[in-house]
């Protein structure tokens, strides 16, 4: 994963997401919120985890607040299959890629886990 920064889309998996996104719509992002459960309690990937992080994004985008979210995004959200129904199961893997990821154990390895850390809580918040 080549990150530029701590925020959800300063990554290259969720920039490659947002493709997949646009192209495959809700039963796509229904799946990538079903992945924490289909994992049966292991730890997901950091790839796992940034494109759930990067799915709730776009949820909490369409149905809240859109933080800073980049073009690339905001190009996504119009998407008509995008309902409210899916707020919950993003809050949940989200939930679990904050506590039990790879990507959780990179950031731990930096200096940055604190502002990583906290923009995965704001997301969340933006998610009720």
């Amino acid at each position: 994963m080549g990150a530029w920064g701590v925020k959800s889309f300063e990554n290259d998996t969720a920039m490659d997401f947002l493709h997949d996104a646009k192209r495959l719509g809700h039963e796509y992002l229904t799946s990538v919120f079903r992945e924490p459960k289909a994992n049966s309690g292991k730890q997901l990937t950091a790839r796992q985890a940034c494109i759930i992080i990067a799915g709730a994004e776009l949820v909490a985008g369409k149905f809240g607040t859109q933080g800073d979210m980049p073009v690339e995004a905001r190009r996504v959200l119009p998407m008509k299959a995008l309902s409210e129904d899916l707020q919950s199961p993003a809050r949940d893997a989200v939930s679990v890629a904050l506590k039990t990821s790879e990507l959780r154990d990179l950031w731990l390895e930096t200096d940055s886990f604190e502002k990583w850390e906290n923009d995965v809580l704001d997301l969340l918040e933006r998610l009720k």
